[in-house]
């Protein structure tokens, strides 16, 4: 009986999106050779979605412009709570930016203080990966708002004056901005002055029982378990044990762009060749779907590398 080949689905935003000048084209070459294989021979599909959530909620077929992340982290408050990470916003007349913030900065004790003062309006609990969760009792928070690693860098001047449109909201989250304002971590120089918060919105009951999901990060990991029932970090993927489709979300270019992580790109990119370009080519198992939130998605099978008249292509192609 014919069997219907697997379907991985490799998601890594940032991909297309590289500084390339840092770094050396023929090196990187040598480094990545199935990632250039899969430039050269897959088909291109044009592609729409070009941030996180907007490239998840596509590849899940979801009606809403945002992802439940406070919903998969804990599903008894639903919409009165949102994920949050505090942020330095920079803003003038027309624009608003978020920065994010240093590496030395005392997080914790900043958190702590902004949790006993406003303990009556909210709760605020610690979640894995320096990410913070606020429970509200009544308070409604925005929907439709992008994840942390989307706005980082951005102009968000939107989604601010989106708040507005939420009296109780709003009034409480600037009274929190004047207290980060005021508070001695920023004495010496302005460094974190307000909260960026999202993932408020519903969780409608879809479920993908046939879907493998894999990653590292704490939020998609619980958005995993959410939609699918189960998640694996990504050192458990293994292309032999992909049964029908897996989906496999990788964020570490993406925290290397946003100043999240160590940003030297090249041992970032080497292993996600030896992850899961390379088993999955050499393998010759799987359909391969790279979704790197660049102008094109790639689909790469087997016979494709019959094609040896299609011209050699680099990165830079896709930018």
């Amino acid at each position: 009986m014919f069997k219907i080949r697997p379907v991985v689905e490799l998601i890594i935003p940032g991909l297309f999106n590289l500084p390339l000048h840092e770094l050396e084209e023929e090196q990187l070459r040598d480094c990545t050779p199935c990632l250039h294989r899969m430039l050269r021979f897959s088909d291109q599909h044009e592609n729409q979605a070009h941030d996180l959530d907007s490239m998840l909620i596509s590849r899940l077929d979801l009606k809403q412009s945002g992802l439940p992340y406070a919903y998969a982290v804990n599903a008894t408050k639903g919409e009165h709570q949102v994920v949050f990470k505090p942020v330095f916003l920079k803003s003038d007349i027309n624009n608003a930016i978020v920065f994010p913030l240093k590496k030395n900065l005392e997080i914790n004790r900043l958190i702590k203080d902004l949790s006993g003062y406003f303990k009556e309006d909210c709760d605020i609990s610690a979640l894995p990966q320096n990410y913070w969760l606020m429970t509200f009792s009544d308070i409604q928070a925005d929907t439709g708002l992008p994840h942390y690693l989307t706005a980082v860098g951005k102009k968000v001047t939107h989604y601010l004056e989106q708040s507005k449109k939420n009296l109780a909201w709003f009034k409480l989250f600037n009274e929190m901005q004047m207290f980060l304002y005021q508070h001695d971590i920023n004495q010496q120089q302005q460094q974190v002055n307000s909260l960026w918060c999202w993932g408020s919105d519903d969780y409608r009951g879809e479920s993908f029982s046939d879907l493998q999901w894999f990653s590292d990060d704490y939020l998609m990991q619980r958005l995993g378990e959410l939609y699918t029932r189960s998640s694996s970090p990504l050192n458990d993927f293994k292309v032999a044990d992909i049964d029908k489709r897996g989906l496999v979300i990788d964020l570490s270019i993406l925290n290397a762009l946003k100043g999240e992580a160590e940003s030297n790109l090249l041992p970032l990119l080497t292993a996600i060749e030896q992850r899961y370009l390379k088993p999955i080519v050499e393998s010759r198992a799987c359909e391969l779907h790279l979704l790197g939130a660049g102008k094109v998605n790639l689909r790469y099978t087997p016979s494709m590398s019959l094609k040896v008249w299609k011209k050699r292509l680099s990165l830079a192609s896709f930018q």
